[in-house]
């Protein structure tokens, strides 16, 4: 537990009323009566003394504490993260030991609700706590370096301060507030209370038994060997497959640090600043609110993240302990400064992916040489897995004199909303291109991105394409 260094005290307001009240006279007097001279020197030389002895027992007193906090600390962002300091003394008792004040520096990703806060001294050997809160306004991994503490010296007349290291880790994962109320239908579902029977398209693949041929039976569900063996024909029973693996790929290239603007409801809190957001933020929060919509409806879930090369990946599972896999694996992404290698990324989930899954890849198309590489080398999985693509929608891609142009009630910049029209249709193509490898493409904008791909995937379920 390391202990506080003495730093740069500051003199208390009792210092300097006993300055104000006798040093100064004292001097003034000595300054214009003789009289004076030897009693004014020496009320200032004995109250320089008093003091000075108090600033070296003080800084002893605050040399004599020490300050722990926790390895690491989570939190949601928008949410208080709340860090738990004990202070103890050496020696432990240190009877009269005045309040101490507690300080960290948050930085700039946090906003905390008080400069400093109060606790008792430790006393008979206990350790005094104290709790320090901030708000988390910037998701990913920060590190609190230093406790700073303050305590008044035995007379009063200093107030002494020091500062302990410290080597704590707080992790501010994205907030999903505003995705659950948008799926409020899904994720607030108990039990089977108000559900009703949907059809479900397709035989099932799942194997369920064998039985003996009745006409009708499809011809590809004949079990030669089992006819062979038996002497009469056998037919394989196949069932809905209740169980099934979703990845979602997230690529955190240059282009994923587009900003991009959510509705006032979507916010993660009150700020103008959470309003601003970039596709990233956006793609992160979309990801595991699908692990939330995965585990509600019983599949197994997955992720993997990307940028010139395939970094993180989550096999998929279930359960408590593996969404906060998950989420341990991508809070802390940032984008990096490169172009998506999707050929190399697609090679990686060839070999990784050894099930037929959805896998659902979370990228920004906009860019007519990205979109083109991608289309090449979707090819090395759109065979083998069901594929969607998702981007969030640029905000000047659309048709030219749109209705969403009018509505705006701004004057259109016919420049931009040309080039709003080519991207949109750039677009077009590239959905065309996909479709004809059987690869979904859609743009959603920022706000309903969550619902989109939480519709596409429950839809892919429904029609059993896997």
């Amino acid at each position: 537990m390391p202990r506080f260094s003495p730093r740069t005290p500051a003199p208390s307001r009792r210092l300097l009323w006993l300055a104000a009240l006798a040093v100064a006279p004292a001097l003034t007097l000595a300054f214009y009566r003789e009289t004076w001279l030897l009693p004014g020197i020496g009320i200032a030389l004995a109250t320089g003394v008093v003091a000075a002895v108090d600033l070296v027992r003080g800084r002893r007193r605050i040399g004599a504490f020490s300050a722990e906090l926790p390895d690491s600390a989570r939190a949601t962002k928008g949410r208080l993260i709340e860090l738990p300091v004990a202070v103890t003394a050496d020696p432990p008792d240190m009877p009269g030991a005045p309040p101490l004040r507690l300080a960290l520096r948050w930085g700039e990703a946090f906003a905390a609700e008080s400069e400093a806060v109060g606790i008792e001294a430790p006393a008979a050997g206990k350790p005094a706590r104290g709790v320090m809160a901030a708000q988390a306004l910037r998701r990913g991994r920060f590190r609190i370096g230093a406790v700073y503490a303050e305590c008044r010296s035995p007379l009063g007349l200093w107030d002494c301060r020091g500062v302990a290291a410290a080597d704590c880790e707080a992790r501010i994962f994205p907030s999903l507030a505003a995705d659950r109320r948008a799926l409020a239908a899904l994720f607030l579902r108990r039990g089977d209370a108000g559900l009703h029977a949907v059809r479900q398209v397709g035989k099932g693949r799942d194997f369920e038994q064998l039985r003996e041929y009745q006409p009708g039976d499809d011809y590809s569900d004949i079990y030669w060997k089992a006819t062979a063996k038996r002497g009469y024909p056998v037919t394989k029973m196949y069932q809905i497959e209740r169980t099934q693996e979703v990845y979602v790929a997230i690529d955190h290239s240059r282009l994923a640090a587009r900003p991009i603007h959510l509705p006032e409801e979507l916010a993660a809190s009150g700020t103008q600043s959470a309003v601003v957001t970039t596709q990233l933020e956006r793609f992160l929060q979309c990801a595991l609110a699908m692990g939330l919509a995965a585990e509600t409806q019983g599949d197994h879930f997955g992720l993997a993240s990307f940028a010139d090369r395939a970094d993180a990946f989550i096999r998929a599972g279930s359960g408590k302990a593996h969404y906060n896999a998950c989420r341990e694996a991508i809070y802390a992404l940032e984008p990096l400064p490169k172009s998506p290698d999707f050929e190399e990324a697609f090679m990686f989930f060839k070999t990784h992916l050894t099930r037929r899954a959805l896998l659902i890849v979370l990228t920004d198309l906009s860019d007519p040489l990205t979109a083109e590489a991608f289309t090449e080398a979707a090819r090395l999985i759109s065979r083998h897995h069901v594929v969607l693509v998702n981007m969030v929608q640029p905000e000047n891609a659309r048709p030219l004199f749109s209705a969403a142009a009018a509505e705006s009630g701004v004057p259109a910049d016919l420049h931009a909303e040309l080039g709003g029209h080519f991207l949109w249709q750039e677009l077009l193509e590239v959905g065309k291109r996909l479709g004809q490898q059987n690869i979904g493409f859609a743009t959603p904008k920022a706000g309903s991105l969550t619902a989109e791909v939480v519709s596409q995937y429950l839809n892919v379920k429904r029609r059993q394409l896997l």
